[in-house]
């Protein structure tokens, strides 16, 4: 159901804003010269309270960058707790963007699901759920909601010991005997796709035993990830960069090197080959 496309250029790159009730919002950024790439879909975090401007577009544009295409889900956080509903966004989003494959150009068989801190949480969530039919019922195929990879950033992941208060808070609100189905590092399994990871060892507001939990579950497994710990950065930074910073402590010229190691991953053979 899609009731409004409205297109806008930018710098050579095409920005499209697509709204639906399914979709809340999802900004459509393909690369410069439109051509069949893979694509990411960008997931802001806000801790389930906002979507932060400064984990979409610069993202978004760093991507295209790359050759790829990429998106920005702007996903529901209004009225919590929101339990599944941005889980359900999400997927409607990946699975928009596989159907309209020959529309935007992408390999349906590239489709990649990033987050940021709670928006991490949103895209490692598909990642470890995409094929339980009790969230996605009315397909019969959910190979439609299958993310070919995750990237996950300073991301919230544990309800346990180090989870981050206030993201679980606006997820579930008091409902605290459900915790335990999104503490994502308990649900992974050998269908969760090959993930990047990164966090600052020093993070102060999402502990980075978030990270080296859910690897431990990748390791468990077997999925193929790659992770980098950087020993000091605050949280949220985004690109580390003076284009994403709004105070010093944001930029980190070292934590910056972050996106070209992805760009590694998403290009390299580890990804081509699981």
């Amino acid at each position: 159901m899609l009731d409004f496309l409205q297109s806008l250029w930018y710098n050579k790159f095409q920005h499209s804003l697509l709204y639906s009730a399914e979709l809340r919002k999802l900004e459509i950024y393909l690369n410069s010269n439109n051509s069949l790439a893979g694509a990411v879909i960008i997931c802001p975090g806000g801790a389930y309270a906002r979507t932060t401007e400064r984990e979409g577009k610069p993202v978004a544009l760093a991507i295209n960058k790359m050759g790829l295409h990429a998106f920005v889900l702007h996903y529901d956080v209004k009225n919590p707790p929101l339990f599944t509903r941005p889980l359900e966004q999400l997927a409607c989003a990946i699975k928009h963007v596989r159907k309209n494959a020959k529309k935007y150009n992408v390999n349906p068989d590239n489709i990649t699901v990033m987050g940021f801190s709670a928006g991490g949480h949103l895209a490692a969530s598909l990642g470890v759920y995409w094929h339980k039919p009790e969230f996605f019922k009315g397909d019969v195929n959910s190979e439609v909601y299958k993310p070919n990879a995750l990237v996950l950033c300073y991301a919230v992941l544990s309800g346990g010991k180090f989870k981050h208060e206030r993201s679980f808070y606006n997820l579930l609100g008091d409902n605290t005997d459900v915790l335990q189905n999104y503490s994502l590092e308990t649900k992974i399994c050998e269908k969760t796709p090959k993930t990047f990871m990164w966090h600052t060892a020093d993070d102060a507001a999402v502990a980075v035993e978030n990270t080296l939990l859910f690897a431990k579950g990748l390791s468990k497994h077997k999925v193929p990830y790659e992770m980098h710990i950087y020993p000091h950065g605050v949280h949220g930074l985004s690109l580390a960069t003076q284009e994403t910073a709004t105070n010093e402590e944001q930029i980190n010229p070292y934590v910056s090197t972050w996106i070209n190691r992805l760009e590694e991953f998403l290009k390299g053979d580890s990804y081509d080959k699981n």
